[in-house]
């Protein structure tokens, strides 16, 4: 496609060295003569169905202060109140702390990290025995929720041209939106509120779940930020670049 064969162009007549790259601006020029193509869309996809998880988790933690008082365990509203604060509180130092790990580890090990903690602290949310270890688990999951929301917005940025930034952020991000949206269908569908059943876990299950598809997909086509490589190295980051490019030509370069 033309597209494609421009953007291979551009990038074999960079310079394989520091010199002329060591301004961030180049990289930003560099994903704007590149335009969208699919591997936009793929990584889109990834981040978007761990932001899909994070506003389905959100919806079943809401609906599960309605849960521990009059379906399970039939704790006082003292005891919601300090889940919910538990929760947030992980929420928030996740957030302090997610930019610096970011800036040491880059972006994609982390949120793959991220993205294997989400699954297994839902999991063992939704077997939660009682409801002190569900205390503990959502706190965490709370925490790794604030770790994955600046880094995955950092992720969606950071690879998408200046002139379509704003707008394909705004429909990433709205999935968050969306996951809560199904989550409140699918806790109406199940009768979560229904004493005589166990169908809450069956929702916390299912607001986990598209963190499996995040961690699967992302470990086998998640790349590294460009910006975060090119601290690195120049060569690192025009190599990702290159190899996006190439996933949808299937042309080989001199380069690589």
């Amino acid at each position: 496609q033309p597209m494609e064969r421009m953007s291979l162009k551009v990038l074999n007549n960079l310079p394989n060295s520091n010199s002329g790259l060591e301004d961030i601006n180049v990289t930003e020029k560099l994903l704007d003569k590149i335009g969208m193509g699919r591997f936009h869309y793929l990584t889109y996809s990834i981040i978007g169905f761990a932001w899909l998880t994070d506003g389905a988790e959100l919806i079943a933690m809401s609906l599960m202060n309605y849960i521990i008082v009059h379906v399970v365990w039939f704790r006082s509203l003292d005891d919601v109140g300090l889940l919910g604060s538990l929760v947030f509180a992980g929420f928030f130092l996740g957030s302090l702390v997610a930019g610096q790990i970011s800036d040491r580890y880059g972006r994609r090990r982390p949120f793959l990290i991220y993205m294997a903690g989400l699954l297994v602290t839902g999991v063992l949310s939704a077997f939660s025995p009682t409801s002190e270890f569900l205390l503990v688990t959502r706190t965490i999951n709370g925490f790794i929720i604030g770790l994955i929301s600046p880094t995955s917005a950092s992720m969606v940025t950071e690879i998408t041209p200046r002139a379509q930034r704003g707008v394909n952020f705004i429909l990433v991000s709205a999935l968050f939106t969306v996951g809560e949206l199904i989550a409140v269908c699918i806790g109406a569908i199940l009768d979560v509120e229904n004493k005589n059943s166990n169908t809450w876990r069956a929702l916390l299950l299912w607001a986990t779940f598209p963190a499996l598809f995040s961690l699967v997909a992302g470990y086998k086509y998640l790349e590294e930020s460009p910006r975060v490589a090119l601290q690195q190295s120049a060569d690192e980051a025009v190599k990702i670049l290159k190899k996006n490019v190439q996933r949808e030509s299937h042309e080989r370069t001199p380069y690589l």
